[in-house]
């Protein structure tokens, strides 16, 4: 029999604060395991050398070790999470914030021309149409799902 020790608002909330934790020390531990990143409008290096790496992703794995058994102590379940959903999520965030890219907005930052305002509209209005319509794929599919 499970001993209640936190109130369910108490469980909610340290669960929230521990997962995001969670999640940050995987991304730290996946970055560090990566090579650097070329992007089109980024990129991402390191200069840590392998012994800095290495030592990091250690105390990383020892700490995920230490959370899973505080969490194992506090009899904190863990959460499904849908990829279709945060895929889907993202996606949203993206066309709302291609939306606000839109030169109308732009000018809010100052003076746009013509020209800029040619080339944005056109392709804000393609970028923001891919990212709705694959939210919407992933909308369609994770309904699907839940009806089988």
């Amino acid at each position: 029999m499970k001993a209640t020790l936190l109130t369910p608002s108490q469980e909610r909330s340290l669960h929230a604060s521990l997962l995001l934790f969670e999640k940050a020390l995987r991304r730290a531990d996946r970055l560090l395991s990566d090579e650097d990143e070329i992007g089109i409008l980024y990129y991402r290096k390191s200069n840590l050398d392998i012994q800095s790496r290495e030592l990091i992703q250690k105390e990383i794995s020892n700490t995920l070790v230490e959370l899973e058994n505080f969490t194992e102590k506090l009899e904190l379940s863990p959460t499904e999470e849908s990829l279709e959903s945060v895929i889907m999520a993202e996606m949203s965030i993206s066309w709302e914030s291609l939306e606000e890219s839109r030169s109308k907005r732009m000018r809010g930052y100052g003076e746009l021309s013509p020209q800029a305002a040619e080339i944005i509209d056109p392709a804000i209005d393609h970028f923001a149409r891919i990212a709705l319509g694959l939210s919407s794929i992933f909308t369609t599919e994770t309904s699907h799902d839940k009806t089988e």
